[in-house]
């Protein structure tokens, strides 16, 4: 179940909390007061329906040339800047086949925003970025069969570049199957 892996120690830092969970809930007032509303509201969405997960997963036969992993897709060979992560994808002249994958995910809150300064939108806001995660920790566990997953996400500080983002969109057909 994604929402039994909600990361609630990142939820917490979002609203500027220090301390970790659940202590932190146990010895701030106001700690708990925002936690409780959040179990409240996802209660709700999960009622109501009104927040829709999609995900879509797809593997390559991939291999490394020094910072780039470069993912065989049908014969065209795609190429991304990973940096050191590349370290982790034998080099072509190795010869050992390698699966890399690439997944996007999608947390749609269908509830339309009337105010989106509002503490319920923002909480809304909140949750679905930690169900964001939550689902990506679930997809971990579909798909690892117990052996390590490496996850670099583009646009943050280890792999930066925003652009491989549209890459993957596009290798994944992301547009057409998430309308991302």
């Amino acid at each position: 179940n994604v929402v039994e892996m909600i990361d609630w120690n990142m939820f917490m830092g979002f609203w500027g909390f220090k301390g970790r969970y659940p202590e932190i809930i146990y010895s701030d007032p106001e700690a708990e007061k925002c936690y409780e509303s959040a179990i409240s509201m996802l209660d709700k969405m999960i009622v109501e329906q009104s927040v829709e997960l999609s995900v879509c997963v797809r593997f390559f036969d991939a291999y490394s040339e020094g910072d780039e992993i470069v993912l065989d897709s049908e014969g065209v060979q795609e190429r991304f800047e990973v940096g050191r992560y590349a370290d982790f994808v034998p080099a072509r002249e190795m010869g050992i086949k390698c699966a890399v994958g690439l997944f996007a995910i999608k947390v749609e809150d269908k509830q339309k925003c009337c105010d989106c300064k509002s503490y319920e939108h923002i909480l809304r806001e909140a949750l679905c970025a930690r169900i964001a995660q939550a689902a990506s920790e679930w997809l971990d566990g579909q798909i690892s069969e117990g052996g390590r997953v490496v996850k670099p996400a583009f646009g943050y500080p280890a792999v930066p570049d925003h652009s491989l983002k549209k890459k993957a969109f596009e290798l994944l057909g992301a547009e057409e199957k998430l309308g991302l």
